[in-house]
């Protein structure tokens, strides 16, 4: 069961060697957040400069308003500490976060600090990608463009949302320079999968 089938699985399908069933709809009946995409071309220039785009800027502010979690993901581990330097500027100081990684020996804790509430957010690369559930998050994705956001991992990360009954829906948001074809395949594999519920739910 997967909701992020490869490439192989794919073709395999085609050639009519496997079967596959589609379950569109989460437990709780709504349908799968669409992300949004805003083109910020300078993002990278921001950041070295520890600033952020002004629409993750407006985001992160409304979110740490209401106090619910959310997770920035970065390309790789090298932006990890900038870019939370870069959030902590515009975030009131109450506001606690953290950075998280694969290799980082406090990711069990850092992940339980942010389900129990005792810090709003964490920047992290996709480590966090599938496997991790937190009520009434949201999402955004700086430099959605680069490589190691595949199609499936894109789709994984947007999945992160809207996962609670409580809280069936969220903002997931795809900053990028530009918009690439994986960024397109994401949004087009979610939308597919909506129509599939739609029709299920009559």
């Amino acid at each position: 069961m997967t909701a992020t089938p490869t490439k192989r699985l794919l073709t395999e399908v085609k050639r009519k060697r496997l079967s596959f069933s589609y379950l569109p709809l989460r437990y709780h009946g709504y349908q799968l957040p669409v992300p949004r995409i805003r083109l910020t071309p300078n993002w990278e220039r921001l950041l070295s400069k520890k600033k952020l785009p002004t629409i993750m800027k407006i985001k992160i502010k409304a979110w740490s308003k209401t106090r619910r979690p959310f997770l920035i993901f970065v390309s790789k581990i090298a932006l990890l500490t900038t870019t939370y330097d870069a959030v902590q500027k515009v975030l009131p100081a109450e506001v606690k976060g953290t950075t998280v990684h694969a290799e980082d020996p406090q990711r069990i804790e850092k992940v339980s600090a942010l389900r129990e509430g005792k810090i709003i957010f964490l920047i992290t690369t996709t480590i966090l990608e599938r496997g991790v559930t937190f009520p009434g998050l949201n999402v955004l994705v700086l430099g959605a463009e680069d490589s190691i956001f595949t199609s499936s991992v894109l789709v994984q990360i947007a999945g992160r949302v809207g996962r609670s009954i409580h809280y069936p829906t969220g903002d997931i948001l795809f900053l990028c320079q530009m918009v690439t074809r994986t960024i397109k395949g994401a949004i087009k594999q979610i939308m597919f999968l909506n129509r599939k519920g739609r029709k299920l739910l009559g």
